[in-house]
Parts: structure tokens; sequence; C-alpha cells
């Protein structure tokens, strides 16, 4: 159901109800060759991106053995150089995970690295090893982002002394070199070989093999500010995944690569909980454990194991260009939940929400948040959108056991 507004509007709101669903249809991708030359054959490697470029690290090469060089890659060039480093970098079981904070590049785990964290820097070209205290759980396959300048490193497995799917969340703050461990709450599924992308305060764990249930399909959150795990209830198909990589373009979540059935890319829309899965033109060359980095809006995905029954480690090295997100939002209208215009007023009234509203997110056409209330602010004032453009918006209504979403076009 779809209110017209006359210049601004505030939203004064009941929350009684139920839940409505939006689906996002995205324009077609692209996927396109880049530069192989120059790169080093590898998988289960980290990649990360400073000052527009990619460096790649470790791995495993097409020999079955560890790879020690670092790649770098220029966009603007379309050009891989092997980078002549000093000081030392440990040639690590493969799977380990990096991250770049203060200009230069943490490397965490890998197996056999015990808890080492080597740090590149890639101006001077220099390796160097952090003295760090605190726990950190050796092994593989964890992710690791950067939030407010420190670096989370969430679940992986263990194997010392015996094989275990882990569920940690350890904190390195390259700062000081301390390692912590937050107090959580709620459940983060013990999972390895999963993948993660941070946006807008929100932690989100992907897919990825448990011992107990297999391949994933599931997306845990953690809430930074409250160390509150929860489980996203999302709308839309994500086949169940592990050993792929995700990262974000114009505030969506794109998952490529892993083991599958279904081999194209998937967008997650954080504003509405959607999954669409992307059609794309161009060649993909199906791959697990690989890396991407995107830069420029583009995703560059590099590397990984190409084989289904043997090992094919390749150099592949392709960019996917995401689509343009569309303005249409398919809204499921639900019994109880309708906005009702007051032309005279300005005032929308939002009847039938969940009544266990913990947030409002105002977001644009294209997915990108305007601005966001909490349940307290939103139930004494309502959402003012004094001075918005004109155009389609889109209000999230999320709560604990449910999410909602209506559509508003200002005019």
């Amino acid at each position: 159901m779809t209110s017209i507004l006359k210049g601004s509007a505030v939203l004064a709101m009941c929350l009684t109800g139920t839940l409505l669903t939006g689906i996002v249809h995205a324009q077609s991708g692209v996927w396109t060759t880049a530069a192989s030359e120059g790169f080093t054959a590898r998988a289960y490697h980290a990649a990360t991106a400073y000052d527009g470029k990619i460096y790649a690290f470790g791995g495993l090469g097409s020999d079955d053995e560890r790879v020690e060089s670092v790649d770098m890659f220029d966009p603007s060039l379309n050009k891989w150089t092997r980078i002549a480093t000093t000081g030392t970098f440990t040639r690590r079981l493969p799977g380990h995970a990096s991250a770049e904070v203060g200009g230069k590049i943490y490397v965490f785990g890998g197996g056999d690295a015990d808890k080492t964290v080597e740090a590149f820097d890639p101006v001077t070209r220099e390796w160097t090893t952090p003295s760090t205290t605190g726990q950190f759980t050796e092994g593989l396959s964890a992710t690791a982002d950067v939030i407010d300048g420190k670096i989370y490193i969430v679940a992986g497995t263990s194997f010392n002394p015996r094989l275990k799917y882990l569920n940690r969340v350890e904190v390195f703050d390259p700062a000081t070199g301390v390692w912590t461990t937050p107090a959580t709450t709620g459940t983060l599924r013990a999972r390895s070989a999963h993948s993660s992308a941070y946006l807008d305060g929100k932690l989100y764990i992907i897919g990825g093999y448990s011992n107990s249930t297999g391949a994933l399909n599931t997306v845990d959150v953690l809430d930074v500010a409250t160390n509150a795990w929860s489980t996203l209830a999302t709308t839309g198909t994500f086949p169940a995944r592990y050993g792929h990589t995700s990262t974000v373009v114009d505030g969506k979540i794109y998952v490529l690569g892993g083991l599958t059935s279904v081999e194209e890319v998937f967008m997650l829309d954080p504003v509405t909980s959607a999954w669409t899965q992307q059609t794309s033109t161009g060649t993909f060359t199906p791959r697990n454990v690989l890396s991407a980095v995107a830069i420029g809006g583009k995703i560059y995905a590099m590397g990984g194991d190409a084989g289904v029954f043997a090992t094919t480690i390749v150099n592949v090295n392709e960019i996917y260009t995401p689509g343009a997100t569309s303005a249409v939002h398919d809204i499921e209208r639900s019994d109880g939940f309708r906005l009702a215009p007051n032309p005279t007023s300005g005032f929308v009234n939002v009847h039938g929400a969940p009544r266990d509203v913990s947030r409002v997110t105002v977001a644009n056409a294209m997915g990108e948040v305007i601005f966001v209330l909490d349940a307290k602010e939103s139930a004494m004032n309502g959402i003012d959108l004094t001075g918005v453009a004109e155009g389609v918006y889109f209000l999230r209504f999320s709560g604990a056991s449910s999410t909602s979403v209506k559509r508003i076009i200002v005019r």
C-alpha cells in the first residue's frame, strides 16, 4: 500500500499487529576477466585492499605447497606484481584471515601458525610480528572484520588437540596489541568456512559448515553496540554453502563462490533482510576457498579451488560489477497492517506494525539508510521526514520475532 505525501511528513505509529515482507529486484550484473599474469595460483589465501590496491597473502599453491609470496593488484592498470618484502611471513597452513587498520595489514590464524599475528606495511613492504597479550584461539577458516579500529575474528576450526568447530568471537586491538573476548548474548552457531560482512553496526556471519548440520544457509548477526547475537529472519532463497566469500557494495552484501548447489551470485539487502539471486552476464569460474575484495563498486574475485572431485588450484581473476538495484519492492500485505494518511496535517498513522518493534529504519530506493530510530524515540515522536527529498522510501519496522516493510512516495 502506498501513501502519497505532499512535502514533508511525520509518521505517528500505533504498534499493534503482524508483518510485511519486501523483495528487492536487481538488474543484471556483469562478469569480466581481469589479468592473471603475475598472480600466483593459490587457494585458502587472504586478500585485503589498501590505498586502491589489493594484496594477496599466503594460501595453498598449485603444487600443494604453502605460498609465502605477496602479490599486489592495481585495478587502474589491470596488473599484478609480486612484491619483494623484508622481514618474515610464516608459511602458514592455509585458511588464514587478514584485515587492514591504520595502514598495516594484519594476518591471523592458519592452523599451525599458533597464536602469531603478523603485520605487513604496504608502504615499506616489511613484515613485522607485533607483541600481543590476551587470548587468541589458533585455527583456520575464521573471518576478520574491522569495527571501530579493532579486528573481530569470528568462528572457524581448531584442531589442536582435536578438530573442533568454533563459535568464538575474539577482538584484536592493533593500537595496544591486546586480545579480548567480549561477553555476548544470544547464539552464534559454531561454523567454519563461512563469510562475513560488517555494515551499519551489524556484523553478518553467512553460511559455512557445521559438524552437526553440514552446510549452512543461516545468517547470524552481532549487534556490536549490545554484543547480542540473533538469527536474521530473511526472505527469498539462499542455498546452503561453505568455502564462499562475501563483500559489500553500495550497502548490499554480495556472496559468491563456495561449495553449493547454485553458482550464481546472491545479494542480501540488510534493510529488507531479503535474499535475491542475481542474474549476470559474462562468465564466472565456479570455485571455492577463493577471496574477494571490493574497490570502486566492483568485486575482484581471485584464485581458489575449481576442482570438484580433485583439487584444482587456479590463478583465475574475475571482476563482478553489480547491477543497479531497482526501486520496485513487492509488498505482501498482511491483515491489519495499513498506512492511513491525513492530508491536512501531513501525518501518516501506521496501524498493525509488529508489537515488539525495537528499531525503525528509513532507506531510499537504492537501499541507502537515511536514518534509524530506536523504539524509545519512535514511540515518543514517530518518524520525522522533514527535509527529505522527493522520491521512494522504505520504512522497516524491526522486532525480535518479525520484520515489516512499508513503502512511501514523498512528492
